[in-house]
């Protein structure tokens, strides 16, 4: 399995969960989301000036209410400003919950997993350094891609579908 960014943050999550004699084999996460609660809320103030735990607070207590599809209107979600989104999805996406750190899910972690850092990327910041903190774990290999921003375009693109390759063939 593969994922990117938030999406590689959601595929550790599943393959964490994946009972014995699963046929996935190992999987590769691409700049997988690594910021708790509490970089979320600070990035969210720097760059939408709102705080963001009174929005939580509100969508989660709709969800609660039985009401997660009511929309919330003229808020930041995302990468969007000022845009709908529905009660459930800000609260999913913006939950305190610590499987939304990645690192948190692969110290327990026991499968092969590839993990791909950007020495460029400003999304998610200081992956190498949350990778080394877990120890050594001869199941994590840690590869950054010298020049690559968050999304990896051009030739850093094909640096990660090399070692992705090379990763896949060595299970």
């Amino acid at each position: 399995m593969l994922g990117h960014s938030r999406g590689g943050n959601q595929t550790a999550w599943y393959a964490s969960e994946l009972k014995e004699g699963s046929p996935v084999k190992g999987t590769v996460l691409i700049a997988p989301a690594s910021n708790g609660f509490d970089y979320l809320a600070a990035d969210y103030k720097k760059r939408y000036e709102v705080d963001l735990a009174p929005l939580v607070e509100k969508a989660n207590k709709l969800v609660a209410d039985g009401k997660g599809d009511t929309m919330m209107e003229n808020v930041d979600f995302i990468y969007c400003q000022k845009t709908s989104a529905t009660a459930a999805s800000f609260a999913n996406y913006y939950a305190d919950d610590p499987r939304m750190e990645t690192t948190y899910i692969l110290k327990e972690f026991s499968q092969p997993v590839m993990v791909f850092a950007g020495s460029e990327d400003t999304v998610v910041v200081n992956l190498e350094e949350k990778i080394e903190a877990l120890g050594e774990k001869e199941n994590i290999q840690m590869s950054v891609i010298d020049g690559a921003d968050h999304f990896f375009r051009d030739l850093h693109a094909e640096d990660l579908a090399d070692e992705t390759v090379e990763f896949i063939e060595s299970l």
